[in-house]
């Protein structure tokens, strides 16, 4: 298997640490510096964003959430996507919300409308922290990549403060060979 990446995407981030903690062999491709002129990723990926597998059968996927799910299906071990697990499903999607947040704020030339994006992530990360997940899940690797993306491109924002059950989130599965092998310029 193939899986195209950039090293800092939070994205990308999620599928490799699900394919070593479900100890899935795959060469990993760097996607060249303008992913759009990459022609051997948009030929895998059309939409020229986001990870993109390609199988051992040629079968192209993209998008976290797919990829993450195909494989974890073809590893070893505990599942990390349970499909009838709507509760960690939405702590999955509540952290990539939080993360397509973090990417915009990261990427924007001008401060945010007022308040918007950072209203937007607050509430994100207001519900994440009531309802943190515990053990290793979807949920639990969406939610701490977010946060350790927030860390390296937005070092400023003061998210931590008054969520404690996401500091120690965060700071346990950071300590897990998967996501230090995997940490932004790693």
């Amino acid at each position: 298997m193939q899986l195209f990446i950039t090293q800092t995407s939070p994205y990308v981030r999620q599928c490799r640490i699900v394919a070593r903690e479900k100890h899935v062999r795959l060469e990993e491709r760097p996607i060249g510096p303008e992913p759009r002129a990459d022609a051997a990723y948009l030929a895998v990926n059309p939409a020229g964003h986001g990870p993109a597998l390609v199988t051992d059968e040629g079968l192209a996927l993209t998008g976290q959430v797919l990829i993450c799910a195909y494989l974890d299906s073809q590893g070893a071990g505990p599942a990390l996507c349970d499909p009838a697990d709507w509760a960690d499903r939405r702590l999955q999607t509540l952290a990539d919300q939080a993360t397509a947040f973090l990417v915009a704020m990261s990427g924007a030339a001008s401060p945010p409308p007022a308040g918007d994006w950072l209203a937007g992530l607050a509430r994100c990360l207001d519900v994440l922290e009531v309802a943190a997940p515990s053990g290793l899940s979807m949920g639990a690797i969406a939610t701490a990549t977010a946060l350790t993306y927030a860390d390296f491109r937005l070092p400023h924002l003061d998210w931590g403060t008054g969520r404690p059950a996401l500091v120690a989130l965060q700071s346990a599965l950071e300590l897990r060979e998967s996501f230090r092998a995997t940490a932004p310029g790693a």
